[in-house]
């Protein structure tokens, strides 16, 4: 998988974040400003690393991505309204972890490099 994969589905998930929490999903009990700056903002700080593929970015968007992927998961067991919304961020977190395995170091630099 190549890794420009990385960077759509860092891309989708900010996006599905943000509709979900604008007015797709049904009221969080925080608010929808609240709960949405909760779900978003913690995604783009590390992004521009993403988007330049840059080795540390995609490790910390990856441990970050563990958290959001356990949400994901107890959100499709539990909520049949939220289920088709987070069978597909599971489905983008696991694009990105399969596009993530084929990036090694590339010596001195922080640049990432497929395998």
């Amino acid at each position: 998988m190549p890794l420009s994969a990385t960077r759509w589905a860092w891309l989708l998930l900010i996006v599905i974040q943000a509709a979900w929490f604008a007015g797709l999903g049904p009221e969080p009990a925080l608010g929808r400003l609240a709960a949405g700056l909760i779900a978003v903002v913690p995604m783009l700080l590390p992004a521009w690393w993403i988007w330049r593929l840059r080795v540390n970015g995609l490790v910390v968007g990856g441990m970050l991505l563990l958290i959001y992927f356990c949400v994901a998961v107890a959100e499709a067991w539990v909520d049949p309204v939220a289920r088709p919304v987070a069978l597909v961020q599971i489905v983008l977190i696991t694009v990105y972890f399969i596009a993530l395995a084929g990036v090694r170091r590339a010596g001195k630099g922080d640049e990432a490099e497929p395998r």
